[in-house]
């Protein structure tokens, strides 16, 4: 398995994907991680709020061309 590094100093581009149970997650165009939520009860698969989370001390985040859309 190869190991992604983020690029220190420089931008890194996130894209996650949110559609019923699946969510992929692909960092700097490497497929990271793919769950799989097939619960229909689950509270992942309703329509409701997002957000972003960041662990550790000191920690510095910027966003750079953040967008949401709605897929139907």
């Amino acid at each position: 398995m190869a190991t992604v590094a983020g690029k220190d100093g420089e931008w890194n581009q996130h894209t996650i994907i949110a559609r019923g149970g699946l969510i992929p997650h692909i960092f700097n165009s490497q497929s990271m991680a793919v769950p799989v939520d097939d619960d229909t009860a689950s509270s992942n698969n309703v329509s409701g709020l997002s957000g972003l989370r960041i662990e550790g001390v000191p920690a510095k985040v910027s966003l750079w061309n953040l967008w949401l859309k709605k897929i139907d």
